[in-house]
């Protein structure tokens, strides 16, 4: 996204000769950037919920694996 930014700050200052129309294309870059990172910190939690719970089925059908082995 700072690469973005930095794109975006290069090109934006030959076509918006005024500070304040920079400044706001540049405030706008900042609120998309800080949109994707909590839409990234939501998915990273989401997906590691996700995990856990598989991991936890997974243990349960180990222990249950074993034990009817055991059983025998």
């Amino acid at each position: 996204m700072d690469s973005v930014a930095e794109a975006s700050h290069y090109y934006l200052r030959d076509f918006a000769p005024e500070a304040m129309n920079m400044r706001r294309g540049m405030d706008g870059l900042d609120s998309m950037r800080d949109d994707f990172e909590a839409l990234h910190r939501k998915e990273k939690r989401r997906l590691e919920y996700e995990l856990d719970d598989l991991t936890a089925d997974y243990r349960r059908q180990q222990t249950i694996r074993s034990e009817r082995e055991e059983s025998l």
